[in-house]
């Protein structure tokens, strides 16, 4: 139904039940049963206007599950830090949280070799091996040729799993990698409060850097600083041609946008 047929009734001074969602018959109480009785609705408004949820809103670091952040995170940063190399490597553990074990762990087989970007999306034990050897995890680790690149499926076969009795899921997407050496150091590190989350939100950098390794996919690299200078300086621009022309036309329109609006 579209938008103004919608409104016709309204401007019709037409009437409509007041209670349609929590009245007697209205949504709630006719879909969800007995879960209904047990809900708050006060809870719905108590902070209107004081508080905006849109502030508490997550900006996912990485393009994949949320439930491998952190333990992705946790093997980039371990791979840094030790200088790793894949063949000096024993095993390897990712501790998940409990409940998220049959999302992003099982079933094993599929997982260390997702058949997809989608697939390698949802695999903790790609997104650890793909973060060990590559030290990110981004679109580019996506890729066809990457989900199937032989180095990182074989350190994916030494990538285990066990719930991580610490989590703090759901509140935060924890998550750890252990490390084992085959000199026999174990390495570890933890990562309780996911990365981005509204505890621990993403930086203005690391927003930009993202911005950027998305945006050069698509765009050349001083096109890409362009747009992004060009949107920090959004509040003080006067003319958005320029932007506009950055982002959808040729690089000659971006010239004449940029000589329109000097």
């Amino acid at each position: 139904m579209r938008w103004n047929s919608r409104a016709l009734p309204s401007s019709a001074r037409c009437s409509s039940p007041r209670a349609r969602y929590e009245g007697k018959y209205g949504v709630y109480a006719t879909h969800m049963a007995d879960l209904y009785k047990a809900c708050d609705l006060s809870l719905a408004t108590a902070h209107l206007g004081s508080v905006w949820e849109t502030m508490r809103v997550a900006i996912k670091p990485m393009p994949a599950c949320h439930l491998v952040h952190a333990c992705a995170d946790a093997a980039a940063i371990l791979a840094k830090q030790h200088e790793l190399r894949p063949q000096e490597i024993e095993s390897i553990r990712a501790l998940v949280p409990p409940d998220a074990l049959f999302v992003v762990c099982e079933p094993v087989a599929k997982r260390r070799r997702p058949e997809s970007s989608y697939a390698a999306q949802f695999s903790v034990q790609f997104a650890v091996a793909a973060s060990i050897i590559r030290q990110r995890f981004g679109f580019r680790e996506l890729e066809e040729d990457v989900y199937t690149d032989p180095a990182i499926l074989s350190l994916a076969d030494k990538v285990d799993y066990e719930a991580d009795v610490k989590s703090g899921h759901p509140v935060h997407f924890s998550g750890e990698v252990v490390i084992r050496m085959k000199d026999g150091r174990e390495l570890a590190h933890r990562e309780q409060i996911n990365r981005g989350c509204a505890d621990r939100p993403l930086s203005t950098e690391d927003v930009i850097k993202k911005f950027m390794d998305n945006a050069t996919l698509v765009l050349p690299e001083s096109r890409a600083e362009q747009v992004r200078d060009r949107i920090l300086a959004l509040e003080g621009m006067k003319d958005l041609r320029l932007l506009h022309a950055l982002l959808t036309g040729s690089s000659k329109q971006a010239k004449e946008a940029f000589v329109a609006t000097a």
